[in-house]
């Protein structure tokens, strides 16, 4: 498409329009996992489906599946935006808010969500980009109208992506325990990705890779060792109680962590096996 005025260009520029400072911040390309067969596989068949999805595809004919390009968010736990670039119709989406008791006011459209005293609300920013908000402010989307000035730090380059927060590794309670530990260790850096990408070879598909940055080498090589340590107490837990690591649940996963630092640089790579996908569908 071409449209005479286009805020969002890049992938860059979809987080020109959301919150970074506290947030946690994350990127799909959908399209690239679409085009590698990736895409199916993270989110399973259409049968799967809940019926509310299958109305809601019904009436605005959007179907993330096919539709959806890209989705760039931030959230703080409480508040969550997303930016949506794709093939949308604003029209059928505003049918569709009015049909399920919604309202729109000003070009902002807001629903009730399923979350007690929350809205997702939801603004045109351009013909192919949608700006989505989940708030407890029934019109939170309207904060999408102006764009947040220059980025503070480059977008990794991944297909899939999540930068968290130091709130997140800071307060870890509501993670699962192994992961948990592993926040715990992550506090001192200053910043950490996660990410998921094509593995470094045919039998390796997928790899859930960690890039974390830290103030000197000696903290890295100490979060290093604690990484090793805490994979290999894991090893030691499963083996007392008998168990084997499954490559179906995250003990497949953490069990087969590879760790190392380069200056003040640490690299964690776990590869991610079919049968952990087809547990998460």
């Amino acid at each position: 498409h071409s449209y005479r005025y286009r805020f969002v260009k890049t992938n860059e520029d979809l987080f020109r329009f959301l919150p970074n400072t506290g947030y946690t911040t994350f990127y799909c390309d959908v399209e690239a996992l679409r085009r590698s067969g990736t895409l199916r596989l993270l989110t399973g068949t259409k049968a799967t489906q809940e019926s509310e999805y299958r109305d809601f595809v019904r009436q605005t004919q959007f179907d993330y599946s096919s539709d959806l390009n890209a989705v760039a968010g931030a959230t703080d736990g409480q508040r969550s935006y997303l930016l949506a670039k794709g093939e949308f119709s604003w029209d059928r989406l505003r049918r569709y808010t009015i049909a399920n008791r919604g309202a729109c006011d000003r070009g902002v459209c807001s629903l009730a969500a399923n979350s007690d005293g929350r809205w997702i609300s939801f603004i045109s920013i351009q013909p192919d980009v949608l700006g989505v908000a989940l708030s407890s402010d029934r019109w939170a989307a309207s904060t999408f109208t102006t764009a947040q000035g220059p980025l503070r730090e480059p977008v990794p380059v991944f297909p899939i992506w999540v930068r968290v927060s130091h709130q997140v590794l800071e307060h870890p309670e509501g993670l699962p325990l192994a992961l948990k530990i592993f926040a715990i260790s992550l506090q001192s850096a200053e910043r950490v990705v996660l990410s998921l990408g094509p593995g470094r070879n045919e039998n390796q598909p997928i790899e859930l890779r960690l890039d974390a940055a830290f103030r000197n080498n000696a903290a890295a090589e100490t979060v290093r060792a604690q990484f090793e340590a805490q994979t290999q107490m894991l090893k030691t837990e499963l083996s007392r109680q008998h168990a084997v690591a499954s490559t179906g649940d995250l003990t497949g996963l953490l069990t087969a962590g590879r760790f190392q630092a380069s200056g003040t640089q640490l690299v964690g790579r776990w590869p991610v096996r079919d049968q952990l996908l087809k547990t998460l569908e």
